[in-house]
């Protein structure tokens, strides 16, 4: 992937830093409520989620069929501290080992909600 750095301003520009620590994209969203950005220029795919995008721009390249997680659950944060790197299967096992548990994000969403 390659950015530009107007690219990665416009980025910056949208993404805000909360309580929680959660990093949470302002901008358009994905059917199933992750962050998503257009980048002219970066290949067939040019919509993009802006969790990976913030992997890619404080890590680098993400190996191909590999994707990045959230420990936070927040499917808008891009906070570097927030996110991992795994397998589908990684993911699968992560979501298993989370049913049940209630997260910081998901407080802070109940509480917005019922408020």
């Amino acid at each position: 992937m390659e950015v530009t750095e107007k690219q990665t301003l416009n980025f910056w520009k949208k993404v805000l830093k909360i309580d929680d620590g959660c990093w949470e994209w302002q901008g358009s969203l994905s059917s199933s409520g992750y962050g998503k950005i257009h980048l002219r220029g970066c290949g067939e795919n040019e919509n993009h989620g802006t969790h990976r995008l913030s992997w890619f721009l404080h890590f680098g390249e993400i190996p191909i069929s590999m994707s990045i997680l959230h420990k936070c659950d927040n499917p808008k944060c891009c906070n570097p501290e927030h996110l991992f790197i795994g397998t589908q299967m990684d993911n699968v096992q992560d979501r298993i080992k989370k049913e049940g548990r209630i997260t910081l994000y998901q407080i802070r969403v109940n509480r917005l909600k019922y408020h």
